[in-house]
């Protein structure tokens, strides 16, 4: 297993710095809040928390997925993920990756134009993974992003309810735990 090192301390400043300039939308109106920042040109950075439910990847430098809450997909929010705007770059690719339905993250952005005159979406600044999802094959696609270093452990580890440390020995664990010869991850 390769594991992405990065400090624990300089992972908090980052969430905290992130936090410190927005306002929080809350997702049943953050569609509507998002195309008014944007009809009035602001650069404010707004915070968003839920479900990931679809993805759309089009290359190894962007995609888009939709984050709605837990009770109801009523109006989701569309956000795009851009390399040359992600705050962490050298683990943007595992970012994308780990980005499957049910993961619940929190995303800070500004809202950008689409294609479409009516649309806007939130460009994402910085991601968070707040919770894994249920769904076994979906957790292994988690697992698997953090054990190939593309993923910071430091970033996954609250999901699991464990320090990075404890997540680096259950992955490390895992792939080397075999049942007639096949990784478990």
């Amino acid at each position: 297993a390769v594991f992405a090192s990065s400090d624990e301390e300089e992972g908090r400043s980052e969430v905290n710095e992130s936090r410190r300039t927005t306002r929080l939308l809350n997702l049943q109106n953050a569609s509507r809040e998002i195309s008014a920042l944007l009809h009035v040109n602001s650069t404010e950075l707004v915070h968003v928390e839920g479900y990931v439910i679809s993805k759309r990847g089009f290359s190894k430098s962007f995609c888009f997925f939709d984050i709605a809450d837990a009770e109801t997909y009523d109006a989701p929010v569309q956000a795009i993920l851009q390399r040359q705007e992600f705050w962490r770059q050298t683990s943007f690719d595992g970012y994308i990756q780990s980005l499957v339905p049910g993961l619940r993250v929190q995303i800070t952005g500004q809202a950008t134009r689409s294609r479409n005159p009516e649309e806007a979406l939130l460009l994402v600044r910085y991601l968070g993974i707040q919770g894994v999802p249920r769904n076994p094959q979906h957790v292994r696609v988690v697992l698997k992003t953090v054990s190939d270093g593309l993923l910071p452990t430091v970033a996954v580890a609250q999901a699991f309810n464990c320090s990075a440390r404890d997540l680096e020995d259950k992955v490390f664990s895992a792939l080397n735990t075999t049942d007639d010869n096949v990784s478990k991850m």
